[in-house]
């Protein structure tokens, strides 16, 4: 598995992030197949409790994300997420939304 990606300057905003607001450590199943060929490691990366990784990108990758939960709780996450915004992650919850840096 992959653990967090450092930013590079891309077009436009140049990168997704993957944001975790949680005590635990999460995995994110990228299940795009372009996804999955950027990322390797079947499309998964790691997300640090109370971090993040940001992936470099200037393309959408489509959904569904799955949220993997130290207890095996899975959430499913649908939608694109493209360059200027992120995957939150919280208890229980996972969503797409915008960046606070975008723009």
């Amino acid at each position: 598995m992959l653990g967090a990606l450092l930013l590079a300057g891309c077009a436009e905003t140049g990168h997704v992030d993957l944001r975790n607001d949680t005590e635990d450590d999460v995995s994110v199943r990228f299940t795009d197949e372009e996804a999955m060929a950027d990322l390797g490691a079947d499309g998964v990366v790691d997300v640090p409790a109370t971090g993040g990784a940001s992936i470099p990108s200037s393309t959408c990758y489509d959904g569904p994300f799955l949220v993997t939960y130290p207890d095996g709780r899975i959430i499913e996450v649908r939608g694109d997420l493209c360059p200027g915004q992120e995957l939150w992650v919280r208890d229980g919850a996972a969503e797409l939304r915008e960046t606070s840096s975008s723009g």
